[in-house]
């Protein structure tokens, strides 16, 4: 179950979907810059980089907490438990 969920989320479609809800998160402040005004423009009712972050951050998790559970050693650190 879980392997599938994270299989999902690290594929193809979800990463555009990832693309997508971080360049809703950009509009407002590339507004904001350039001498607009950002907040108009903020109209989903939570922060669109917080679902980037979690569909790209749980593909990651996944394998770094099975590895520090199920790895003996040194062979526990790898590059999705330093991130």
């Amino acid at each position: 179950m879980i392997k599938k969920v994270n299989d999902f989320l690290a594929g193809l479609q979800m990463t555009i979907v990832a693309g997508v809800f971080l360049l809703l998160d950009l509009i407002p402040h590339l507004a904001e810059e350039f001498g607009g005004e950002g907040e108009y423009l903020s109209f989903l009712p939570f922060d669109p980089a917080c679902v980037t972050i979690v569909i790209s951050g749980l593909p990651l998790l996944y394998p770094a907490i099975r590895r520090v559970i199920v790895n003996p050693g040194i062979s526990k650190i790898s590059s999705a438990l330093l991130i």
